[in-house]
């Protein structure tokens, strides 16, 4: 189970990526140019 506060999304690239796993870094282009994603961002809202 992954946990949505370990959630990065690249601002570089749009690579979503856990933290953890990626040691900061976005695993597609290696910048670590991010925004968190909160339950109240909008982003993965599924009512557009």
């Amino acid at each position: 189970m992954i946990d949505v506060k370990d959630l990065r999304v690249c601002t570089d690239c749009g690579t979503v990526y856990n933290e953890k796993f990626s040691r900061g870094v976005c695993p597609n282009c290696h910048t670590n140019n991010y925004e968190q994603i909160s339950a109240d961002s909008g982003v993965g809202n599924l009512e557009r």
